[in-house]
């Protein structure tokens, strides 16, 4: 899992931003703050060895509830908020985040608390 997630994150920092989405809030979203909480705790993860504090996995489990609103918004061509680009930028992020937290989930922090 770890290479996956190394793999997508180089992927991801390559991409630029999605164009008119810094400082828009979709579905009570700010775009910009769920994409670095998210990449933050991605580096973080990695950093770590998988190994993720109490804040850190509250804030990666509040960004993939985050994404999991907001990706589909961007990817239904219905949605008044469609932007393929973005759908593509975000679905990743998630899947991150997602195997951040899942593996986070099977991982205590040795500092946390019984």
């Amino acid at each position: 899992m770890r290479a996956e997630v190394e793999r997508m994150y180089a992927l991801h920092r390559k991409l630029k931003f999605p164009h008119g989405l810094r400082g828009a809030d979709i579905d009570g979203v700010c775009m910009v703050t769920v994409d670095a909480d998210a990449s933050g705790c991605t580096q973080n993860w990695l950093v770590n060895r998988g190994v993720l504090n109490d804040d850190i996995f509250g804030t990666a489990a509040r960004c993939l509830d985050d994404l999991h609103r907001v990706v589909p918004l961007f990817a239904d061509p219905a949605s008044p908020h469609h932007r393929p680009y973005a759908a593509h930028y975000y679905g990743r992020l998630r899947e991150m985040v997602r195997l951040i937290v899942l593996d986070g989930a099977h991982h205590a922090d040795p500092s946390r608390s019984p």
